[in-house]
C-alpha cells in the first residue's frame, strides 16, 4: 500500500512524488531450486511439499511490510530504489525483439491468409517482429481448447512449415494460451500440483520444440 492506504502494485512513485513507498510481502511464496519445471528426478522434497511440487506457500503472512524512505530529493529517490532492487532482485533484460512491433487478431486465421498478411506489411515497409495467433491454433469444439495436442490443422495443415516460413520473414510467434486447470476437468491439484506442472511442461515444451518461440 502506499502512504495514503491505496493498494499499490509495484508502482514506484515518480521523483519527488511521494515521501515513502510501503510494499506489503503478500502473498508470497518460494520456488523450488528447479524453478517451474517438472521436480528434478532424485530431488528432495519435504512431506509437506509434495502436493505442491515444492513450492512452499508456508509462511505467506498478511502483515509484513517494507518501507523505502525516499527523501527529499533525487539523490534520496534514487537511493531508495537501489535498495529496492539490491533487496528484491534486478528485473531481466527484455529481448531487443520484444520492443518491437507485435500483431495478434482475433480472427480466424487460416495458414494461407496469415502469409498474405505478412507479405502484405512487407510490401507497405512496415515493421513487424512478432506474430500472433489467437485462440484458433487449436481446435475449440468439445473443449479440445483445453489440451494442446488438438492442433486446428483446417486452417493450419503444417506448423512446421508455417513456422518455417515466419522464420524466413525474421518473425518471432507465440500463441494465445488460456490455461485452464487440470483440476477443472477433475485430475488433481492446481497450478503448482505435479500434475499441472507436469502437463503445462510437456504441452508448451512441445510447441516451442516445433518452432513457437514463446
Amino acid at each position: 500500500e502506499d502512504t495514503n492506504g491505496r493498494l499499490n502494485k509495484l508502482h514506484w512513485p515518480a521523483p519527488l512524488a511521494a515521501p515513502a513507498y510501503a510494499l506489503t510481502d503478500f502473498p508470497r511464496f518460494f520456488v523450488p531450486a528447479w524453478g517451474p519445471l517438472p521436480r528434478t528426478l532424485g530431488a528432495s522434497v519435504p512431506p509437506e511439499l509434495e502436493a505442491t511440487s515444492g513450492y512452499d506457500f508456508g509462511n505467506s503472512v498478511n502483515g509484513d511490510t517494507y518501507v523505502f524512505l525516499l527523501g527529499s530529493g533525487l539523490d534520496g529517490w534514487s537511493s531508495s530504489r537501489a535498495d529496492f532492487v539490491q533487496l528484491f532482485g534486478p528485473c531481466p533484460l527484455l529481448p531487443d525483439f520484444a520492443y518491437g512491433t507485435w500483431f495478434t487478431y482475433w480472427h480466424d486465421y487460416t495458414e494461407a491468409e496469415a502469409k498474405d498478411d505478412i507479405q502484405h506489411w512487407e510490401g507497405l515497409n512496415l515493421p513487424l517482429d512478432l506474430w500472433g495467433l489467437d485462440m484458433n491454433w487449436r481446435r475449440t469444439e468439445n473443449n479440445l481448447d483445453h489440451f494442446y495436442d488438438y492442433p486446428n490443422t483446417t486452417a493450419f495443415p503444417d506448423f512446421l512449415e508455417f513456422f518455417a516460413f515466419l522464420r524466413s520473414h525474421n518473425l518471432r510467434t507465440f500463441f494465445n494460451d488460456h490455461p485452464f486447470p487440470i483440476a477443472n476437468r477433475g485430475q488433481n491439484g492446481l497450478q503448482t500440483s505435479p500434475e499441472e506442472v507436469q502437463f503445462r511442461w510437456e504441452g508448451l515444451r512441445h510447441w516451442m520444440e516445433q518452432g513457437l518461440t514463446f
